[in-house]
């Protein structure tokens, strides 16, 4: 019976510590070389947290936050005019779950 109560204690701890969010995104017609940023904003400045290769369409980012922010997805493009395109950036609220991302050329 002692063995049970501290598992039951102990079961909160161990689901808090496996929160992470999962951030999966695919654009169907997305020519590569491309690279898809995670931008936060802190201290008064967007910077960029994490960045991945677009490859086949398809990039993932993983990770874990302690509560809930906002971020954008900036999707960069070798062949891109200098300053981007505004198609290219979503802004959304990041948390531990698992999110996904879709279209064609674009994250908008």
């Amino acid at each position: 019976m002692k063995k049970y109560i501290i598992l039951l204690l102990l079961l909160p701890l161990m689901a808090a510590a496996q929160k992470t969010y999962t951030v999966s995104g695919k654009l169907t017609a997305m020519k590569a070389p491309a690279k898809a940023y995670l931008v936060t904003y802190q201290n008064g400045a967007w910077n960029e947290t994490d960045s991945v290769e677009i490859k086949n369409g398809s990039f993932q980012f993983n990770g874990s936050v302690p509560e809930p922010q906002q971020v954008m997805l900036v999707v960069k493009r070798a062949d891109a005019p200098k300053g981007g395109n505004s198609r290219d950036i979503q802004s959304f609220f990041l948390e531990n779950s698992k999110i996904s991302v879709t279209g064609k050329d674009s994250v908008q």
